[in-house]
């Protein structure tokens, strides 16, 4: 599930990046509560978020066995982030177009005038909603990304771009400040290119943990099998295992099967002899 809703982040991720409502004018802005694709747009944002979150509730999931700290502190800020990202979008959809509504329909000039300074206000708040957005994303990756680090091939290689995406991320905050054209111009290209190329690396990494997973569950069958020949046969199991650990190379399986046969093998071949 978790694979899925990461390929599914792929197309929401380019359907918020690409698609944009240009308006030049305030009265412009406060007209798109009228327009049904500004409106799927904030609840494709929206849907986007519980993708997103699902997806890495799932690197959770499969991280947690190995460090529950960096991995749990990965899930908490991505959680943060989400509901960010879905209080921002929510108070769009209620607040500012209840605003750009009473905007559109009031005559009175002094109310006309308190509206739209409300909603000209709502931006501020919305830029430190981002802020919060920004940062979170940036930890979680980070926190993912350190526990990644240092694994097989692959898993070192979604470390870097996940450590790279929470360096990317801090960017674009700093940016809000410095105001850098070079920044804002990468920016446009990273965003559409690099996010979703990214999330379609994780659903990868995380379909290759499925097919672990499984391989995994055939491993304990057969250790149950093994198990019970084990107490009639203890010289066949022994080769059984020491040939299976050689022949798959599988180095977490080394480290949990490897001691107990050796000891095995100390203690029941020598009392033989």
């Amino acid at each position: 599930l978790a694979a899925l809703c990461s390929f599914a982040t792929v197309i929401t991720t380019l359907g918020i990046h690409l698609i944009n409502f240009d308006t030049s004018s305030f009265d412009e802005r406060a007209m798109l509560y009228q327009n049904p694709w500004y409106l799927l747009n904030r609840w494709w944002v929206i849907v986007h978020c519980m993708l997103a979150l699902t997806a890495m509730w799932g690197v959770y999931l499969v991280q947690r066995q190995y460090s529950p700290a960096w991995s749990g502190m990965g899930l908490l800020f991505f959680i943060v982030f989400a509901f960010t990202e879905i209080t921002r979008q929510i108070l769009v959809l209620f607040y500012l177009n209840g605003q750009r509504k009473k905007y559109l329909s009031a005559t009175d000039t002094l109310v006309k005038s308190l509206l739209k300074n409300n909603i000209e206000a709502f931006v501020l708040i919305s830029a430190a909603l981002f802020g919060v957005f920004l940062l979170a994303f940036a930890l979680s990756n980070l926190c993912f990304g350190l526990r990644l680090a240092g694994g097989c091939k692959f898993n070192s290689i979604l470390s870097g771009l996940l450590i790279l995406w929470a360096f990317g991320s801090v960017i674009a905050f700093g940016n809000y400040f410095w105001k850098i054209p070079l920044i804002n111009s990468a920016l446009e290209i990273w965003n559409p290119v690099f996010q979703p190329a990214m999330r379609l690396v994780i659903g990868v990494w995380l379909w290759q943990q499925r097919h672990n997973a499984k391989s995994y569950c055939r491993i304990a069958e057969v250790i149950c099998a093994q198990t019970l020949i084990f107490t009639d046969n203890m010289q066949s199991s022994f080769n059984f295992w020491c040939r299976w650990l050689f022949i798959t190379k599988n180095i977490p399986a080394i480290i949990v099967l490897g001691l107990p046969l050796v000891m095995i093998r100390k203690q029941v071949f020598t009392s033989t002899n």
